[in-house]
């Protein structure tokens, strides 16, 4: 059986289903935003681009699968909306106004730039990877590292860029690269310490614990529903009409997998479940037995014609016999006298 890939998770699926028993994504769905690339673009004959994860004033974000690694990417397209448009399934960029060429090819540059500053602390935690940049429909791409807590490392990532982009106007005073590396690992860790530390530490003392929300998608509701519940929460069920997964089985979660999460905490599930029977289909049931009363209906007729005539001669029979009786007695009367 021929598989497909989801572009709304990126895992594969058989291909007979009409949507993606895991996430409910629709084959053949268009972008939330018009001016995005399409599902199952191919960059670069390597990279097939996914849904938007997220649309800034800067830069599109798209889910992506890497062909030749096999694994999950995200996908960076400098796209300044206010310079750049694109028209509905088209791949290459516009600039709205031909006096915006120079601002817009510096600003490439400086997306490129940066992107090789951030490629040099890869190996660096808490920050995303990058895997690879180049140019491509007018405009600039950057492949990184997809993770589930994606937005909470990008925080770190747009630290960098500042930081890249205040040293370079010569704000800081280590100017070799070793100068750099310390400069910028001191910035992530006292953020680290201070920024993400702290609430913790907070939660901590009031007794709340964080833990990571597990994967749920495709498991039975009710198995799911217990482990939940050990986990301390709150369980707000949603029905998901389809007929491509088994009843009573996860298709969507609201909070992502390796996310943190608290006790008390709120979340959605949606469970597939059987569509119901539409009103065409009683309808048809109901007037077979209609038909059948239909047929039957002369029999009933002539069933009770039948009837109504033995009564009838039953009542002449009896008639008669009283009329016998009386001429009788008016006979045995006459004797008498």
């Amino acid at each position: 059986m021929a598989k497909l890939r989801c572009m709304g998770c990126m895992r594969e699926y058989e291909e007979k289903k009409k949507c993606c028993p895991y996430c409910g994504y629709t084959i053949n769905a268009k972008q939330e935003y018009a001016f995005a690339l399409q599902p199952q673009t191919v960059l670069q004959a390597r990279y097939i681009v996914g849904t938007v994860l997220r649309c800034g004033k800067e830069e599109i974000i798209y889910l992506g699968w890497d062909q030749v690694l096999d694994k999950r990417i995200a996908i960076k397209e400098y796209y300044p909306q206010l310079i750049l448009t694109r028209d509905e399934g088209q791949r290459q960029v516009c600039l709205q106004e031909p006096d915006a060429e120079n601002e817009y090819r510096k600003g490439k540059e400086q997306y490129i730039s940066d992107a090789k500053e951030l490629a040099r602390f890869r190996e660096e935690t808490g920050i995303i990877r990058i895997y690879d940049y180049f140019e491509q429909n007018g405009t600039v791409y950057v492949i990184t590292e997809y993770s589930e807590n994606y937005r909470r490392k990008d925080v770190a990532t747009r630290m960098l860029y500042r930081t890249a982009e205040k040293y370079k106007k010569g704000k800081y005073i280590g100017r070799t690269v070793f100068g750099v590396e310390l400069t910028v690992l001191a910035i992530v860790m006292v953020y680290a310490l201070f920024m993400w530390r702290k609430p913790y530490a907070f939660f901590a003392a009031k007794g709340i614990t964080y833990q990571s929300m597990p994967d749920i998608i495709g498991e039975q509701y009710e198995q799911a529903k217990g482990e939940l519940e050990k986990l301390g929460l709150q369980i707000q069920k949603e029905s998901y009409i389809t007929e491509n997964v088994s009843v009573g089985k996860i298709v969507m979660q609201s909070i992502s997998c390796g996310e943190e999460i608290q006790s008390g905490q709120v979340v959605v599930v949606r469970v597939a479940e059987q569509p119901e029977v539409t009103t065409e289909e009683i309808t048809t049931e109901e007037e077979k037995p209609v038909k059948t009363t239909r047929k039957t209906q002369k029999a009933v007729k002539s069933s009770t014609t039948e009837k109504a005539t033995e009564k009838k001669q039953a009542k002449e029979s009896k008639k008669s016999s009283n009329e016998k009786k009386t001429e009788a007695t008016t006979e045995v009367i006459v004797i008498e006298d």
